[in-house]
């Protein structure tokens, strides 16, 4: 369902009510959006939302750059909580 948006991996919760897509791409991610968001697939409303932060401009592969990731996204999503 996902493979024309170069996807990287994806992910489901135990109970299917949430997911997560990684994506290769910037273009992929914005062409995800428009196609999926809002979209009805297989019977539930879609609803999507971006965790992408342009400021890592390196794509996180070792333990310590994905240690190092969550924590600038965890940060960001604090700032953005308080303004």
């Amino acid at each position: 369902m996902f493979e024309t948006y170069d996807t990287i991996a994806v992910g489901i919760t135990g109970n299917g009510k949430y997911g997560w897509v990684s994506l290769s791409s910037l273009e992929g991610l914005t062409r995800f959006i428009q196609d999926i968001n809002g979209k009805e697939l297989k019977g539930e409303t879609w609803a999507v939302v971006s965790k992408y932060n342009p400021s890592l401009s390196v794509i996180p592969t070792t333990r310590i750059q994905l240690s190092t990731a969550k924590q600038a996204a965890q940060e960001a999503e604090r700032e953005k909580k308080a303004a």
